[in-house]
């Protein structure tokens, strides 16, 4: 690696503290609103360039003639990529420095969308896709590193269902863009664009974000309590001796393996909704894929709502508590699977693109909340020094649960029709269900036992 690479991507070094008092507190919350800013932003670009393979997945299997069981291993194998890689990535950007962790990660994906866009044989397509899912894992370590050193703990939920709106904004924007671009210039428009568009906000993405608190003088809002550093990688067992003493902080913990067990459930509703919900719509409903684009984007802002509200009753109602209301928003996402699959049988009242709308919206509520609120509960379970590893390993089920509704809806729907891929996501939801509701069962008798209070999940 160069060495001025390596010089960017090291922790800045402590500034000297500011002298106390209301203008250094001003001082700071007008940059914890502008690092929450560089990272809504940046991670909504990763969105761009990672989520328009949906809006280009008809227009390939037309094209190209692949079948929903081949695009679905092309979906699976990326998941499997992009999981293993949250993980590893957690790891690094627990010593790296997260302003140029996530640019580089950005400017990667937006080549790898070019590429994508220029190829056509399925190979090809293939393995530009998985080194795209590797990029894209740079994206999510770094905004969880920020995100649990720039804000103070009693209100993390809260900042981070906020932070978490960047998910919706940047899949609205390629659903809705990505409708436009395909029916106008066929899909390999769908890289092309969001990929200029990533290339130029990885700049924006620069200017804003800044390392942590400590490196422009202010003390960590975690007070007393802040959280000292992970071992450095080029410390004595390098990269090997990091790994070890992550996996006695981080994987020791049975509370974060059954939080990111149900993190999978949630996953295979989730991307399988993300990534088919316009083939869904046109096959299904007989939705033009323009007007689909808009009703995938009515999810996506649907679940800006579901994040902060499932931010707001973790902190406030449930004080912590998130396994809880995990559990009771898969028991209405499971409800609301139910009347998608039934919608056909209901009447004609549900079988309009409005009332598929209101539905898929109804979806994107209900899945956002525990998508959001899994990884705070992750966070939680480790040490803060650790935030990055311990979401990732978070998000590498997470993404197992994609892989395995990749290759599963592609099956199901080969085999079933499109009533075994939603059947497919509700027993998915289902199994949510029970998994929250033991992790929740765990830590209660953890906080009787006098031993986890101050491990919520």
């Amino acid at each position: 690696m160069p060495h001025s690479l390596r010089h960017h991507l090291r922790r800045a070094p402590a500034a000297p503290l500011r002298p106390a008092g209301a203008a250094r507190d001003d001082d700071f919350r007008r940059w914890q609103v502008r690092v929450m800013g560089g990272m809504m932003f940046g991670y909504a670009l990763f969105y761009i360039v990672r989520k328009n393979i949906s809006m280009a997945l008809p227009g390939m299997s037309e094209e190209l003639g692949y079948s929903n069981t081949q695009l679905g291993v092309l979906l699976t194998g990326t998941s499997l990529v992009y999981g293993v890689g949250k993980f590893l990535n957690g790891v690094i950007a627990d010593h790296a420095n997260p302003r140029w962790f996530m640019v580089i990660g950005l400017l990667a994906s937006a080549l790898i969308n070019v590429l994508f866009g220029l190829s056509g044989a399925f190979w090809a397509l293939l393995g530009l896709w998985l080194l795209n899912g590797w990029a894209q894992s740079m994206g999510w370590p770094p905004c969880a590193t920020l995100l649990t050193t720039w804000y103070e703990p009693k209100r993390l939920a809260t900042w981070w269902g906020l932070w978490n709106a960047s998910h919706q904004v940047g899949g609205a924007v390629i659903f809705v863009l990505g409708g436009y671009l395909v029916t106008q210039w066929g899909w390999r428009a769908v890289f092309f664009a969001p990929a200029a568009l990533a290339a130029a906000g990885a700049v924006g993405v620069a200017l804003a974000l800044r390392d942590r608190p400590e490196a422009l003088g202010f003390p960590s809002p975690h007070g007393d309590d802040a959280p000292a550093p992970p071992p450095r990688a080029d410390a004595p067992g390098g990269w090997l001796g990091a790994l070890r003493d992550t996996a006695a902080h981080v994987l020791a913990n049975p509370l974060l393996w059954l939080v990111s067990l149900g993190n999978l459930c949630v996953y295979v509703v989730r991307i399988g909704m993300l990534d088919w919900a316009p083939k869904f719509l046109k096959e299904a409903r007989g939705v033009d894929l323009s007007e689909a684009g808009w009703m995938v984007a009515a999810l996506e802002v649907a679940g800006i709502l579901g994040g902060l509200g499932a931010g707001y009753l973790a902190d406030r109602a449930f004080r912590g508590r998130y396994s809880v209301v995990n559990g009771l928003y898969m028991a209405g996402l499971a409800l609301s699977l139910c009347l998608l699959y039934l919608s056909p049988a209901l009447g004609p009242a549900f079988n309009t693109p409005i009332a598929s709308a209101l539905l898929l919206s109804l979806v994107g509520f209900l899945v956002y909340g525990p998508q959001m609120l899994t990884s705070v509960s992750a966070a939680s379970c480790a040490p803060r020094a650790y935030a990055g590893a311990a979401t990732g390993f978070n998000g590498l089920f997470g993404y197992l649960g994609a892989a395995l509704s990749g290759v599963g809806t592609g099956v199901c729907v080969d085999a079933f029709g499109w009533d075994g891929g939603v059947a497919f996501y509700l027993v998915a939801a289902l199994l949510g269900v029970g998994v929250f509701g033991v992790a929740h069962a765990l830590q209660a008798r953890r906080e009787a036992e006098g031993g986890g209070g101050a491990t919520p999940a």
